[in-house]
């Protein structure tokens, strides 16, 4: 089988991604006046992490805009890098902040309609743990769906372009600067697409865990094709876990509400209350991080329950679980209390090393989202993930344009695009590599050895699992273009499992969403560094960067 090559049409802006973070970016550039094309796998819009999210971020003085009482940017900055256990990059941080407010406005204008108090009562149960300056602004059905559907309808009103169904499968980089980049799409064309600045929105990696709530896309695509074109990757080893799901590939059950502002409780295989147990007196202390790890030492000290532990609801008043109903788990409508729930794989807090300017190492190369690290340091608080998509996804996308304004396209060669077209066209053929139990096999060796508390021998069990898996990738076969996507995608997640491995080795100590049971304490004598990966012709060089301490210090 030969694959059909394609150049696409020239473009001044090429948005590689169509979750939150990509949409923003694609109509931040039109609007600056780009000619701008989104290129993502599933329909831009609906099919990303953030279409599927809990529709919530944190905002601040603009919160009054929706019926919320205004708080100050200042202490939004300072719970964010507090939460992230300073190891946020605080300029990166900082503009979080300062800037989340205005992007409600714009949502606003781009026909997002967010819930208020006076149709929504479960607000007043929107308290969240480590926020306690930002109000948590919700779309109006507490879905994701309602920033993503309408920001892709104004969108196409800018006119931009749109080709889904595609696999990016490499960045295309000349002389430092970032040419464009060539996909794979569905129906087996390989195709070029130049353009005078790129913005990379391609989301995280939770699919390289047994459990996660991510969609089936997250298996870390942008990771990947930074980690080739070299450019460094930090704080590799934060996976964040949120505590309580009821199921693999389910959406997290917002703990948030049901336990620390309603009054829930998790239960251990005994009937004990986990959170009384740890002496935790103060609920909006139990950010992410710290409920995930008190949930999984129980269930490896053996306290759990079929690998999980129990959520009860049976203490709230009708007129509580009337008021939350939007957020409840299936069944309580039929008088079900008590839900068996376990962590997952939720964020990946590690990434592409980005400036202020949302730009990369690479000339014309920015970077916006989850496939970003720096911002949330080693644990995120909940609400700025969106907070995030939505500030660094329109400066990615204001910076790139302004750019392109003044450069040149440089059109990717046919040279370059055969050579890509026929390295991929070596994966095709007949295989005895069963790719899906590979990646399975992959899944349950991370979500055993490096996942929500890990030691060096789990660590090591697992490298040495992804060491294996890529020898046995190699023998891999594809019959056809959608199996081929699959395949580079499983290759991906490998890649994945090596960077979180290697740097989750090296750093001796526990810090957030990072708990090494054989180093149970947060050394900030130490490890006050990020770990960089960056990718090298005889492997991974790893460097220590200091952390940027400059507004807050532990």
């Amino acid at each position: 089988m030969r694959l059909e090559r394609h150049n696409a049409p020239e473009f001044d802006v090429l948005v590689i991604g169509g979750g939150g973070a990509g949409l923003r970016a694609a109509i931040a550039a039109a609007e600056e006046g780009a000619h701008v094309a989104v290129v993502s796998q599933s329909r831009a819009g609906y099919g990303g992490l953030t279409t599927i999210s809990g529709g919530a971020f944190a905002a601040t003085q603009s919160a009054d805009a929706i019926g919320l009482e205004p708080q100050g940017w200042l202490g939004h900055f300072e719970d964010t890098v507090k939460g992230g256990h300073y190891l946020c990059d605080q300029s990166l941080a900082r503009l979080l902040a300062l800037e989340v407010p205005e992007q409600l406005h714009h949502l606003e204008r781009f026909g997002v309609r967010f819930a208020v108090p006076d149709t929504s009562p479960w607000l007043a149960y929107s308290t969240d743990p480590g926020h306690f300056h930002a109000g948590m602004v919700f779309g109006s059905n507490i879905f994701g769906a309602d920033f993503t559907i309408p920001m892709r309808a104004f969108a196409q009103s800018l006119g931009i372009s749109f080709f889904e169904g595609m696999l990016v499968t490499r960045l295309v980089v000349d002389n430092g600067k970032v040419l464009g980049a060539i996909a794979l799409s569905r129906g087996g064309t390989v195709t070029a697409f130049s353009a005078k600045a790129t913005v990379l929105a391609t989301g995280g990696a939770g699919q390289m865990f047994a459990r996660t709530d991510n969609t089936a896309g997250s298996t870390g695509d942008g990771y990947a094709l930074a980690h080739d074109a070299g450019l460094p990757l930090r704080d590799m080893e934060f996976m964040q876990f949120y505590p309580l799901a009821t199921g693999n590939g389910t959406p997290g059950l917002f703990y948030e509400m049901l336990v620390v502002a309603a009054g829930g409780r998790v239960l251990n295989n005994e009937g004990a209350d986990i959170v009384a147990m740890s002496g935790i007196k103060d609920r909006m202390s139990l950010t992410r991080d710290v409920l995930s790890r008190l949930v999984q030492w129980q269930i490896r000290d053996g306290h759990g329950i079929d690998g999980g532990v129990i959520l009860d609801l049976s203490l709230l008043d009708d007129q509580t679980l009337h008021d939350i109903s939007v957020v409840l788990p299936k069944g309580w409508e039929r008088g079900k209390r008590r839900f068996w729930t376990a962590p997952t794989a939720h964020t990946y807090l590690g990434g592409v090393v980005i400036n202020e300017r949302s730009e990369t190492g690479i000339s014309g190369l920015y970077a916006a989202g989850e496939v970003c690290g720096g911002v949330h340091g080693a644990n995120r608080l909940s609400g700025n993930a969106l907070s995030e998509i939505f500030v660094f996804g329109a400066r990615a996308g204001t910076e790139s344009s302004n750019h392109a304004r003044h450069s040149q396209v440089r059109p990717i060669s046919e040279e370059v695009l055969s050579e890509e077209a026929s390295r991929i066209e070596g994966l095709l053929g007949q295989s005895t590599v069963e790719v899906k139990s590979l990646r399975d096999r992959l899944r349950e060796a991370m979500w055993h050895g490096a996942g929500v508390i890990r030691d060096e021998a789990s660590l090591n069990a697992a490298l040495d699992m992804v060491h294996e898996l890529r020898g046995e990738l190699t023998g891999a076969r594809a019959e056809d273009a959608m199996a081929l996507q699959y395949l580079i995608k499983t290759r991906n997640l490998l890649l994945c499992g090596e960077l979180l491995c290697t740097a989750a080795r090296l750093r001796t100590e526990s810090r957030g969403a990072h708990c090494r049971a054989d180093y149970p304490a947060q050394d900030n004598e130490a490890w006050l560094r990020s770990i960089v990966l960056r990718g090298k012709q005889d492997g991974i060089e790893v460097t220590c960067d200091q952390v940027n301490l400059q507004y807050w210090e532990p």
